[in-house]
């Protein structure tokens, strides 16, 4: 059955316009069919002809194409679900789903030495990309170190998604030895698990159980050898004993928490002056926080991130040490092995977080017309003096770096040296994370939900007012517009005459602080307790109302796309 919608709206993001559009979006059978500038004829016409949705001041934004989301624990219905209600319409992915999906998906292939035979046949099917890993990223990856062939046989047709990593495996097994062990078995689901209520005294005391080390012996343990990367581990599986973790409960304005000065007396004896120092005093998102005193700065601890500073291990070393087992140099380096090949490929890096590693990209430019690469949500938002002690939410590969790095990341983006932006999604479940243990610790960060409200509010802190809705224009390039070019996602990106009608209704200046919800995210995600800003109101996914902030309502309507369609 036929359906024509007609959204109205001062505020519409288009294609090929540097300012927002005050006119119609007209919409048939979920395509786009035409964009008119606003007149009241044209408004009295389409209300006879139409269902018309006028939205008035609200901006109306293509819909986000994520092309860096890992399902992991949580799975495709809960992570689709989460994006769908951030604005986000389509998701890249090499994960397999398990559910109903709420926004479409471009399928990824992860390629490895062994499947490179299978690219021809690939070029003809539904694999929207190739995703590489060139160095291990656990004790079962499969890598890639045949690049030069891998290259040569996708023709230039599909893109390959390369992770910039690169190293000996010497170096791997040196700097992160836990990156390449056998992980421990357990017992309990993920889903059994909450954040860890602590007393009164957690951060002036400490327990001996944290002073385990991984690969201690014990008469329980059982051996286990294998082959990784051609050298052979051993791991002892120890039975692995973890206090079911519960949310901090709220406690009264009269009672105080006793143990909150020795938190800073054991921070203190670190100083941040350095690494201050690096980062210019820049307008940060509010939290709703107690201001504490770290060395000789000021700098903010929430209350609600102290179920995640994990007692006995509160090291301002911590995170610095873990930063320094991934260096700078392994992302040039992986850039540097790629592209020295020079097969004119379709060649794009993700998580580039690295001035050395934007910086042979740009140099690489001129010799490949299809180079392109992004930068993450974890980059953008947070730099090394926002990790709390122990707080291994955080944690992420490549690290997050220093202030200096995160100022050169904006930088790059405004000069056009980095495409474009996706969330880096990877749930890790809690038991996993182990918190205060950034050495053991999982890589990954959980961010869906809040790519759009996050990067907007770190943009808005530091543009001029009066060059907002210019802004507002060159994030749905990065956010929507670019990602589209780079899956040859035709029919998607943008607010224009003969693509689907992905659409975002939202309120940019309108306030949030972020909280757990059944559909967006849990307490695991280090944006917990910001405030940001862009409230989502609506968003439609191919002409259908698929998420209504107001109603409530949200429809699994995603569906895998087929390439030959696009």
């Amino acid at each position: 059955m036929s359906f024509k919608l007609a959204f109205i709206s001062k505020n519409i993001i288009c294609e090929g316009s540097r300012q927002p559009l005050h006119g119609f979006i007209l919409v048939e059978d979920g395509i786009i069919s035409q964009i008119l500038p606003y007149d009241k004829d044209t408004y009295d016409f389409l209300m006879e002809q139409y269902l018309v949705e006028d939205l008035g001041d609200l901006f109306i934004s293509p819909g986000l194409i994520d092309l860096n989301v890992t399902f992991g624990y949580e799975g495709s219905s809960v992570t689709t679900k989460a994006g769908l209600c951030g604005g986000v319409t389509c998701i890249s992915t090499t994960d397999r789903l398990d559910g109903e999906i709420y926004t479409d998906i471009a399928p990824l292939l992860q390629i490895s030495d062994d499947k490179i035979g299978e690219i021809p046949s690939l070029l003809n099917s539904n694999i929207f990309g190739l995703k590489a890993f060139l160095v291990p990223q656990g004790p079962e990856s499969q890598i890639l170190t045949k690049v030069e062939e891998a290259l040569r046989e996708t023709n230039g047709n599909l893109p390959i998604f390369v992770h910039p990593e690169f190293t000996t495996h010497k170096e791997l097994l040196e700097n992160t030895p836990f990156h390449m062990v056998i992980p421990e078995e357990r017992g309990l689901t993920p889903s059994e698990f909450k954040i860890e209520e602590f007393p009164e005294n957690e951060f002036s005391s400490s327990s001996s159980d944290d002073e385990i080390e991984p690969f201690d012996y014990s008469p329980d343990s059982t051996p286990t050898t294998k082959d990784i990367g051609g050298i052979r581990r051993t791991s002892f599986k120890i039975p692995v004993i973890i206090s079911p973790f519960e949310i901090l409960p709220n406690r009264s304005p009269e009672k105080k928490r006793g143990s909150l000065p020795n938190v800073f007396s054991v921070i203190q004896n670190h100083s941040f002056s350095e690494e201050i120092k690096t980062c210019p005093n820049k307008v940060r998102g509010k939290r709703h926080s107690i201001l504490c005193t770290l060395g000789n700065q000021n700098k903010p601890i929430p209350p609600q991130d102290f179920p995640f500073m994990k007692r006995g291990s509160i090291s301002s070393e911590s995170y610095k040490n873990y930063a320094k087992t991934f260096p700078e140099s392994w992302e040039a380096e992986a850039v540097e092995k790629v592209l020295s090949l020079n097969i004119k490929a379709k060649i794009h890096f993700t998580n580039v977080c690295s001035n050395k590693a934007i910086e042979l990209i740009r140099n690489y430019r001129d010799s490949y017309p299809n180079l392109t690469c992004e930068t993450s949500l974890p980059y953008l938002f947070f730099s090394n003096i926002d990790v709390k002690p122990g707080d291994t939410r955080y944690k992420v590969n490549p690290p997050i770096r220093d202030g200096g790095n995160y100022n050169l990341l904006w930088d790059s983006l405004k000069l056009r040296y980095i495409d474009c932006i996706s969330s880096y999604h990877q749930p890790v479940a809690p038991p996993q994370k182990f918190l205060g243990d950034f050495k053991r610790a999982v890589n990954g960060v959980s961010s869906m939900g809040y790519l759009l409200q996050a990067i907007w509010t770190r943009l808005k802190a530091d543009v001029r007012e009066d060059n907002e809705k210019s802004f507002l224009v060159l994030l749905s390039q990065w956010l929507s517009q670019t990602p589209a070019e780079i899956l040859g996602l035709k029919s998607k990106g943008s607010i224009s005459a003969g693509k689907d009608a992905d659409l975002v209704i939202w309120d940019p200046y309108q306030k949030f602080i972020v909280k757990p919800n059944e559909n967006i995210s849990s307490e695991m995600s280090p944006l917990m307790g910001e405030e940001l800003y862009g409230k989502i109101m609506r968003t439609y996914v191919r002409g259908k109302l698929a998420f209504n902030d107001n109603s409530g309502v949200i429809c699994a309507v995603g569906e895998v796309l087929r390439r030959k369609n696009y």
